[in-house]
């Protein structure tokens, strides 16, 4: 696969919540993209105020899982109560992300106000054990380690035989746990967490569907083809507006659908005063 574009992304400051589980930063892939993001490399760093003795220190973990608040704009996660989106930068400048690729982030400004991340978690694919300090002198702020000693997921995601892959629609969270509820090992004055992530976007494999419009036997241009995508044709799964095409040429038009989806199209044209709806045929794919 060829890459489109190659990212970065550093979070805010977060701080903990004192609380339970913390989903505190997410990269995902919306619905609508046509690339595949994989995730190269993501790093923690807390810088702990108090010291923790007790074996409930905090974990992260990574979950595969997807975002909430679908807002019909062909991604579920262009609105995310409370939370923030990472504006992301590039390696090469004349690269250009997708906009269906996002970085989000918890946010809590000066330890108040604590936001969280809202998410849908799917199996737990990583966890690791942040940190133990026994006293002040022995606090240490984690640099980025070239042997994986404070990543947030698996040292062999820098080997492309292990890729994680991130199909539209899909996203990768991160979860800070406490060790108990209401325990110093996330306390929001006290523990405050930096993310910093780094992913690929890589060509996603399509096939082209086309049609002609006609009225009464002949071509009609103008005519708006709305063409929907889902992941199948039982549950209409994952189903989004993938484009509107506008016929030309005697009524003629495309759409550029991603490998392994479903799609289905139907036409709508406006002529004599008349409003005229065509159903499309069935859901038809390259699988």
């Amino acid at each position: 696969m060829a890459v489109l574009f190659t990212g970065i992304a550093s979070t805010q400051r977060i701080s903990g919540t004192g609380l339970g589980n913390q989903n505190v930063v997410a990269l995902e892939n919306g619905l609508g993209s046509n690339c595949i993001v994989c995730i190269r490399s993501i790093t923690s760093q807390l810088d702990p105020s108090s010291f923790v003795t007790t074996t409930a220190k905090p974990t992260i973990m990574m979950y595969r899982g997807w975002m909430s608040e679908p807002s019909g704009t062909g991604s579920k996660a262009s609105k995310q109560d409370g939370a923030i989106l990472v504006r992301k930068g590039a390696f090469d400048q004349t690269q250009t992300s997708s906009d269906y690729v996002r970085v989000w982030s918890a946010f809590s400004p000066d330890g108040l106000g604590i936001s969280n991340l809202t998410a849908n978690l799917g199996p737990r694919l990583w966890q690791k054990f942040n940190h133990r300090m026994h006293d002040l002198t022995g606090q240490i702020v984690a640099a980025d380690a070239a042997d994986g000693a404070f990543t947030a997921a698996p040292i062999m995601l820098d080997d492309p035989a292990f890729d994680v892959n991130l199909y539209p629609g899909d996203a990768l969270v991160w979860v800070v746990t406490p060790g108990s509820a209401g325990t110093a090992t996330n306390n929001p004055l006290t523990h405050q967490w930096l993310f910093n992530l780094v992913w690929t976007e890589e060509t996603l494999g399509t096939y082209t569907i086309s049609g002609n419009v006609k009225l009464s036997g002949v071509g009609v241009d103008g005519a708006d083809v709305i063409v929907m995508v889902a992941d199948d044709v039982t549950t209409l799964g994952n189903a989004y507006l993938q484009s509107v095409q506008t016929t030309a040429g005697g009524g003629l038009w495309s759409a550029i659908i991603p490998d392994g989806k479903y799609a289905y199209a139907y036409a709508q044209n406006y002529t004599g005063g008349i409003y005229y709806t065509s159903p499309g045929a069935p859901f038809v794919s390259n699988v």
